[in-house]
């Protein structure tokens, strides 16, 4: 997988920018803080993704005082060579093309065109609350095909509508609504416990390639394991059976794939509440890596790699290694120093709005 070119019109400080690409090997994005270096990256990504990896709100993208952005890109996969084109409005209609056709979905988006992104964020893989990391797990089980993109899309469709059919009736049942919820219990225990099963798949694959990651990274001996929790036992159909007075009483679901938990285990201990800031940034760093080994086993091809100020974040011994572990591919990284013995095939530099080749 690799992006040729990019075009950014009105997209965060850049006004007009087009870049040819290196693709294959690294290109070392440098300058200082504030010049826009991680903005590059960020409309590479927002090209081939339809979303930024930095805000939730697409909006916020839009150059200040400007009625729109426009991103396109070239990129080829596998031989074969797509064309997207983004338009987004801040009123009015907005699209995603690729090769001129409408986007069919975005889960399409995840297999077309990987990427994996290395960010200063990413402690909150570790840290953070579990819907995080739960989020990780479905886009993988979304990159294994569209039976499994399928169950991913249907299961929040029928959460959605159990939801809402909850909040609706505000804690009281006529015949019509017991039975609508019925259905939804049904549809939602068996979508449920397939999205639950095809997530424990994904994470004993993904925990092979974590431990060796974290080797690499860390160079500790420390024991790293990835344990998948379920919100209920036994069956969950019979699950949400239980726990209806109490959704009903919330009006929301308390059961199911959506409250489970994916614990990140050092030394047995959760890692959440007992790896230092040091041991975080290392498994988060490490889940990163273990990503794109997973993603280049099961598509058969090897993501777009973004590491935005990772020289921040690690010091440069463990930078290294992470950059020598990363199988061959197209990596883009940003920082405010080049750090010694790296081995790069391109350096831009981003000052004064203009971005030039640099030799170092």
């Amino acid at each position: 997988m690799e992006v040729r070119s990019v075009t950014l019109d009105n997209f965060r400080n850049w006004r007009h920018l087009e870049l040819e690409l290196d693709t294959s090997g690294t290109t070392f994005i440098l300058g200082n803080n504030g010049q826009g270096k991680t903005n590059v990256v960020e409309g590479i990504y927002f090209a081939i993704r339809n979303r930024s990896f930095r805000v939730p709100f697409r909006e916020s993208l839009i150059l200040d005082g400007d009625a729109f952005l426009k991103v396109k890109s070239e990129v080829f996969n596998q031989g074969r060579r797509f064309d997207t084109e983004v338009l987004l409005q801040r009123s009015g209609d907005s699209y995603f093309r690729v090769n001129s056709k409408p986007l069919r979905s975005f889960q399409s988006l995840l297999t077309s065109f990987p990427a994996v992104v290395f960010q200063p964020e990413d402690l909150t893989l570790v840290k953070g609350g579990p819907g995080i990391r739960r989020d990780l797990l479905d886009e993988l089980v979304t990159m294994q095909g569209k039976k499994s993109s399928s169950t991913v899309s249907l299961f929040e469709k029928v959460l959605q509508q159990r939801n809402s059919l909850l909040k609706q009736v505000h804690g009281k049942l006529d015949q019509d609504a017991q039975n609508t919820l019925a259905v939804w219990d049904d549809r939602l225990g068996n979508v449920g416990e397939e999205l639950a099963s095809l997530r424990e798949n994904v994470l004993t694959e993904l925990s092979k390639w974590l431990v060796e990651a974290y080797a690499i990274i860390a160079k500790e001996s420390f024991e790293l394991t990835l344990a998948y929790r379920r919100s209920w036992t036994g069956d969950l159909l019979e699950a949400l059976n239980r726990s209806r007075t109490t959704d009903l009483q919330r009006g929301t679901t308390t059961v199911g794939p959506q409250r489970d938990e994916l614990d990140i285990l050092i030394g047995g201990k959760v890692a959440r509440y007992h790896a230092s800031q040091g041991e975080a940034r290392a498994i988060a760093i490490a889940t990163r890596l273990a990503t794109i080994l997973f993603l280049q086993q099961e598509l058969g091809t090897t993501p777009v790699v973004f590491l935005d100020d990772i020289t921040s974040e690690l010091d440069e011994k463990r930078v290294k290694r992470l950059f020598d572990s990363i199988p061959k591919a197209q990596v883009l990284v940003t920082g405010t120093f080049l750090p010694k013995d790296f081995n790069v095939e391109k350096v831009l530099k981003v000052e004064d709005g203009r971005v030039t080749a640099a030799i170092y």
